[in-house]
């Protein structure tokens, strides 16, 4: 049977050495413990400065520049752009993946009939909580930190085709929570998978790792966002005027 295809794109901002051995380990944890359930090509969406030149990426990665400033969405979409894929992972860099993480992503995919799906961070109290009361091997659900890991999400050709691009008005807080309203809008089916486990590190370092860490927060939580709407329980970011809208798992992409 012909392997599916898997493009995995990362986000990094590659400052240093620190930044560049976290990132490089994030992808050879994801290889080593992928490679055998999937072809996977490697995208790395570089926002760090092109003067360091001993920090590159090994050749068979495709690492890209996009010629725009930082964009969380916009970064996605070129990286899900250069990689024709069965499934496209959106992941940032610092993460380690272990065993039979892709498998188990794979398998509730042909289970659910998921079109997105989210690995659990061991550790992680909000999702430690759902697998403990969960009967199944997979939680279905559209709550951000909970049954969406906003760091680290598996996504079918299919489910990208129907929602169209990520929303670029979403450059950085809030991006995860336009995600699940875009699956919710058309129907797509996205699961937390209990035996798919890849660590989130953050805030057990001091990388800077996608985007500059003093990027400010909004001053105001998705709930009391002037002229915002609600959406089955979710407010619409997609509805509000204020300029800062971005993604509400920062917590994912740079030090927490």
């Amino acid at each position: 049977m012909k392997k599916p295809t898997v493009n995995a794109v990362i986000l990094t901002r590659t400052v240093d050495d620190e930044v560049f051995q976290m990132t490089k380990t994030c992808v050879e944890s994801l290889l080593e413990h992928g490679q055998d359930d999937a072809t996977i090509h490697v995208t790395i969406v570089e926002s760090g400065p092109e003067c360091i030149q001993e920090l590159v990426y090994p050749i068979p990665w495709n690492t890209i520049r996009p010629d725009a400033c930082f964009n969380f969405h916009r970064y996605l979409n070129c990286g899900i752009a250069a990689q024709q894929a069965d499934y496209h992972l959106l992941c940032n860099n610092d993460l380690l993946f272990h065993a039979g993480w892709l498998r188990e992503l794979l398998d509730a995919f042909k289970v659910a009939g998921l079109g997105s799906a989210s690995p659990i961070s061991p550790g992680l109290e909000s999702q430690e909580l759902l697998r403990k009361f969960c009967c199944s091997k997979f939680k279905l659900g559209y709550h951000s930190a909970r049954e969406v890991s906003g760091w680290c999400l598996l996504v079918s050709a299919e489910t990208l085709r129907q929602i169209g691009q990520l929303d670029e008005l979403f450059d950085f807080y809030f991006a995860d929570n336009d995600f699940t309203l875009e699956l919710r809008r058309h129907n797509i089916k996205h699961a937390l998978v209990f035996d798919s486990q890849v660590s989130h590190l953050a805030g057990k370092n001091q990388s800077r790792t996608i985007v500059n860490s003093s990027k400010p927060r909004p001053a105001s939580s998705p709930s009391t966002l002037r002229g915002s709407k609600v959406c089955g329980g979710f407010i619409n970011p997609r509805a509000c005027s204020t300029a800062f809208i971005s993604s509400s798992q920062t917590g994912a992409i740079i030090v927490c």
